[in-house]
């Protein structure tokens, strides 16, 4: 088979794969996953896949989430966090990096945020990248959703949750935000 039909072969499948992909899901990964305890290495992969760091004031749902997140994750104020932005398959997102001192440990996250979202991101798709179900979910039409994947097998030590806060949604007051996030907790070793 010569490279032309070689390169159409390959398009062809990246096309029918591509319908049952997210590219938010993908830019998570690709930026969250590889060192998801390491803030500093995070932070690093962040910029090398094209995101931007920027001031919480961005974008005003990005500063009240982060004031959300610096209360329920930092009382005492130690924590390191870094917004950043990325324009994913035509959306503005936000990608935050943060280290939480914890008693015994250090708490990495790294979140995705899609404040335009309408729709939740599919939790099967997570769920085939994680190769296991969610160990819980919690949801209604008017307040949102959340699932949330503790110590798969494919991320051990580490907590994934997909969360969409639909607009209007009471969740609003607590999250700060409305739309899509996902989020990966990893406890340094």
């Amino acid at each position: 088979m010569n490279q032309a039909a070689l390169a159409a072969v390959f398009l062809l499948g990246a096309g029918a794969t591509a319908a049952h992909a997210d590219a938010r899901l993908d830019a998570f990964r690709s930026a969250c996953i590889p060192d998801r305890a390491d803030y500093e290495a995070t932070l690093l992969k962040a910029k090398e896949d094209g995101w931007v760091e920027v001031a919480a004031h961005d974008d005003p749902e990005l500063a009240a989430t982060l004031g959300v997140l610096r209360k329920e994750n930092d009382p005492q104020g130690l924590a390191i966090v870094t917004p950043s932005r990325k324009d994913v398959a035509g959306r503005a997102l936000y990608l935050v990096a943060a280290s939480f001192p914890q008693e015994q440990s250090l708490v990495t996250s790294c979140l995705l945020f899609d404040f335009g979202a309408h729709e939740p991101i599919d939790p099967d798709l997570v769920g085939k990248w994680l190769n296991a179900p969610p160990d819980e979910v919690l949801g209604a039409p008017v307040e949102g959703s959340v699932a949330a994947w503790r110590n798969a097998e494919a991320l051990p030590d580490a907590t994934v949750k997909a969360m969409f806060v639909p607009d209007g949604s009471p969740a609003i007051s607590h999250s700060g935000f409305s739309g899509v996030l996902l989020r990966i907790d990893s406890v340094a070793q």
